[in-house]
């Protein structure tokens, strides 16, 4: 009779840990925890055009990989939102004058150049940090 007792016990214990183990089921198994990457913040950027008034300029900037078209007249300012990074790239319609960008993320200097050559160019493309 103890025998028998001892494997319905034994039978119930097997029937219980293989139903822990069926694939999709849950069943009282400890499953480890894989921390998912938060989305990243949008980040503000401002590219402040200066140089000599009036000159003419076009060129690209935005988001890296997403790009727009830009144009306009010194001095200008371009504002936008980016995630992973960012570049711009703006070049003098003229032969004299001064172009130039200050580049600010999140209220922050993070670049400023210029140029005065015949149809020069500004570039500049910034990553920003991971979390």
């Amino acid at each position: 009779m103890r025998r028998i007792a001892l494997l319905v016990v034994l039978a119930g214990v097997i029937a219980a840990t293989a139903s822990c183990r069926e694939p999709g089921r849950r069943g009282g198994s400890i499953e480890p925890l894989i921390p998912q990457p938060s989305p990243r913040p949008a980040m503000p950027v401002v590219i402040e055009v200066f140089g000599t008034s009036g000159l003419q300029f076009e060129g690209s900037y935005g988001e890296l990989g997403e790009t727009k078209r830009a144009g306009g007249a010194v001095p200008a300012r371009i504002a936008f939102q980016a995630v992973e990074g960012f570049s711009v790239t703006l070049q003098k319609r003229s032969d004299t004058g001064e172009l130039g960008i200050q580049v600010t993320v999140a209220g922050k200097p993070v670049h400023r150049s210029s140029t005065k050559r015949e149809f020069g160019l500004v570039t500049y493309t910034h990553r920003l940090p991971s979390q």
